[in-house]
């Protein structure tokens, strides 16, 4: 296993990576100023090898986060958003809270929501797999709730993984671990997740 090298790509088109929602005010606290080299060190820990770190899209997008008695069960973790993550803490009282950032898409998004996307956050990089196994934990939260569910809008997030001996249908032959559990794939956004 020490000589394949999969590459995971966390895209979140008006999402937010492993944050549980926009109403936990101040008790979330937020950071941007964490290069994508210290969020994917975050993420895989100490004894995995990286390389080929990239981040698509602003400053802003991207960065870490620290759940502070909030209602989360994670208790840090990193964030991307297609918004400035310094509203995440909430609260989201009104609709279209969000800040929009001006970016382009990302086609493996575009292909889970079915429309074409904007402002994506895609943080990507190699890593040098030392087992059999990947485990990754994620929660979803969009401001697009309630007032854009269903409509021509569909905030979604999408976790892909390629490499050798992978055969998927987005970019590289990948897979998108990211899907609603206990149906057949079913991509994690708004429409499929919601009240």
């Amino acid at each position: 296993m020490m000589n394949t090298i999969p590459r995971l790509r966390s895209a979140a088109i008006f999402s937010l990576l492993w944050i549980a929602g926009l109403n936990l005010q101040a008790q979330i606290t937020t950071d941007n100023s964490p290069t994508p080299e210290e969020l994917v060190a975050l993420l895989v820990g100490p004894d995995v090898q990286v390389s080929n770190i990239a981040f698509t899209g602003t400053e802003v997008q991207r960065g870490s986060f620290v759940n502070n008695n909030g209602n989360l069960t994670i208790g840090e973790g990193i964030v991307l958003s297609t918004g400035n993550i310094a509203l995440m803490a909430g609260p989201n009282t009104t609709g279209s809270a969000g800040e929009i950032v001006g970016g382009g898409g990302y086609p493996d998004l575009t292909t889970l929501g079915g429309q074409n996307t904007n402002d994506a956050a895609v943080l990507e990089f190699d890593f040098i797999a030392t087992g059999d196994s990947l485990s990754f934990n994620f929660c979803f939260g969009s401001e697009e709730y309630n007032e854009w569910v269903d409509s021509g809008f569909n905030d979604v997030f999408g976790l892909f993984l390629d490499g050798p001996g992978i055969t998927g249908t987005f970019q590289n032959n990948g897979i998108n671990l990211a899907t609603v559990p206990d149906t057949d794939g079913t991509p994690i956004s708004i429409n499929s997740i919601n009240n």
